[in-house]
């Protein structure tokens, strides 16, 4: 039960769902589409899957390493590093990086793409001195982290980089519109991680005010965050209702701006009301949960892109 709480597994389950829906309904019928053979064949996928899961459990695992002191003062339930001790998660941890190190070479290799085995150690490091020192530099360290849930896309099309470039020079068309329909995720990916991690830094003001950590919400104040938190969302928001408008040549079908409309903006818009609205850490955990929540809704509308 320990290593589940450690690992975070519903984050890794949403890192796998964002990958397989983003493999099988963007990048997939494109390039069959135009008879471009694929780089990963189901096996490899499988891998590289694992292997960006394993990267994002290594970063919870080193995360909540260093939240030691943190967990103490906001977690009830106290720490699950120190219920298992430092030094047998410190194990865990390389464990979980060399097996994962392991499967990028092997995946990387196999399909003639050592480049693809350096975003493994470059993320790792990346994620290993955000838990060590960004995380407690203003806004810096959420803009890590929230890059890094835009990464989980780009690990794929890097990986299938040789059939994007096929595809880029047989069917420009449907090059550009992969591209936009990829950049357009990245984008929504990083905006409300960015978000839920401000949100989150709210939530845990006052263990990070004890301990010293100068996140955003102890660096400029807790009203100050939400504003932040809050125009973000609304940017977002912006965005949100101008895609179906960019879109529009794709001919939609109307159900996807249904969902458009109903299953993103408006939850989106009770988000920012509730970010404005709350006070406690609790009502700010809650907060935390439904954007979580609202990520997989944004994941799932992937789904309207595979009938294209």
């Amino acid at each position: 039960m320990h290593f589940i709480k450690l690992l975070r597994f519903k984050n890794l389950v949403l890192v796998a769902l964002t990958q397989v829906f983003f493999q099988l309904a963007i990048i997939n019928p494109f390039l069959i589409k135009n008879h471009i053979p694929l780089s990963l064949n189901s096996t490899n996928w499988i891998l590289l899957i694992l292997c960006t899961v394993l990267i994002t459990a290594g970063g919870n695992i080193v995360n909540d390493i260093f939240d030691l002191e943190v967990d103490e003062h906001n977690n009830k339930e106290g720490s699950v590093v120190k219920k298992m001790g430092k030094p047998k998660v410190w194990i865990f941890y390389l464990v979980v990086v060399l097996l994962g190190g392991a499967i990028a070479a092997y995946v990387a290799e196999s399909i003639n793409n050592f480049k693809l085995f350096f975003i493994y150690p470059a993320a790792v490091t990346v994620l290993f001195f955000y838990s060590y020192k960004f995380k407690h530099i203003p806004l810096i360290g959420n803009i890590i982290v929230s890059l890094f849930t835009a990464l989980v896309l780009f690990i794929l099309l890097f990986a299938e980089r040789q059939g994007l470039h096929t595809l880029r020079s047989v069917d420009p068309h449907g090059f550009q519109l992969l591209k936009s329909i990829s950049i357009g995720f990245m984008v929504f990916a990083f905006l409300a991680n960015l978000i839920r991690e401000i949100v989150k830094d709210i939530q845990d003001l006052e263990g990070d005010r004890i301990v010293g950590s100068k996140t955003i919400a102890s660096y400029y104040g807790k009203e100050t965050s939400k504003l932040i938190g809050s125009y973000l969302a609304q940017f977002l928001l912006i965005l949100i209702l101008l895609w179906p408008f960019y879109m529009e040549a794709l001919h939609f079908p109307f159900a996807s701006k249904l969902y458009c409309c109903f299953l993103l903006a408006i939850p989106l818009l009770m988000i920012v009301r509730a970010i404005h609205l709350s006070r406690s850490s609790k009502e700010f955990g809650n907060i935390s949960s439904a954007l979580k929540a609202y990520m997989l809704v944004g994941i799932l509308y992937l789904l309207f892109y595979s009938a294209l």
